[in-house]
């Protein structure tokens, strides 16, 4: 995690999803922060035209391991509450299946 004026960003490992509604965007030296939901992320800034036109939408923001392509942004549609619980038992399962590591967040100095 990274420490900001008594405010902490994330940033994600590999594989991490982070899903919530985009309410800010801005630039700290070389870095975007994003808040999505209740979680300020740390993304590179080449994302910002990406995800400026998505202000306001829910959105989930996966890291990967794939080169040119390291965050996939997904536009989330509202899921009922008993669709959402069979979702999430399929990430969980999915999640276990392929993560083969153990990651922690990565502390950056800003």
């Amino acid at each position: 995690m990274i420490q900001l004026k008594n405010k902490e960003v994330y940033r994600q490992c590999p594989f991490e999803e982070i899903a919530g509604i985009l309410q800010r965007l801005s630039k700290n030296n070389e870095v975007l922060l994003a808040k999505l939901g209740n979680a300020t992320i740390a993304l590179p800034l080449e994302m910002e035209s990406t995800l400026r036109p998505l202000m306001g939408q829910r959105l989930a923001i996966l890291r990967t391991d794939i080169p040119g392509r390291e965050y996939l942004v997904h536009i989330c549609e509202e899921i009922e509450n008993h669709d959402m619980e069979s979702a999430a038992e399929t990430v969980e399962a999915v999640a276990t299946e392929t993560n083969t590591h153990q990651c922690k967040p990565e502390r950056v100095l800003l």
